[in-house]
């Protein structure tokens, strides 16, 4: 199911209940700061590349920055 598809601007910010799983697509990835489950997340990618990732239960604590 489709729950978003929009260009966010800086400073824009957007929250998501994922059950099952997350594709996210960014068309700028080292300018996408996000959290996960509250926790800080790693870049998607270098700045001004493009990046798809998807977001599952099994692989999103690969995704967080390591303390």
């Amino acid at each position: 199911e489709k729950a978003l598809e929009r260009t966010l601007r800086p400073g824009d910010q957007q929250t998501f209940d994922v059950h099952r799983e997350l594709v996210l697509i960014a068309g700028d990835a080292g300018s996408l700061s996000m959290t996960l489950n509250g926790a800080p997340a790693k870049p998607l990618g270098a700045s001004g590349k493009t990046a798809t990732t998807r977001l599952t239960l099994a692989n999103f604590k690969d995704y967080l920055l390591t303390q």
